[in-house]
């Protein structure tokens, strides 16, 4: 089972706690806000464009989800 969370400290104690048989998974959308904060220190802007780079994947293969 998978658990997508958006950083909100609850989640992370969950992580902690090592329940079995759940991945967590995080949001890229609160991940990228977190890298654009600190987008002047090169392994972020590293980071930001490697994202960057991977959205028109995530928004093409989003569309190609059957209905």
């Amino acid at each position: 089972m998978c658990l997508q969370t958006d950083g909100y400290v609850v989640y992370m104690n969950m992580e902690r706690m090592h329940l079995e048989n759940i991945t967590t998974l995080y949001c890229m959308a609160h991940a990228r806000r977190k890298f654009e904060a600190i987008k002047d220190m090169p392994e972020a802007a590293r980071i930001l464009k490697c994202m960057t780079v991977r959205t028109p994947l995530r928004r093409t293969s989003s569309m190609m989800a059957p209905k």
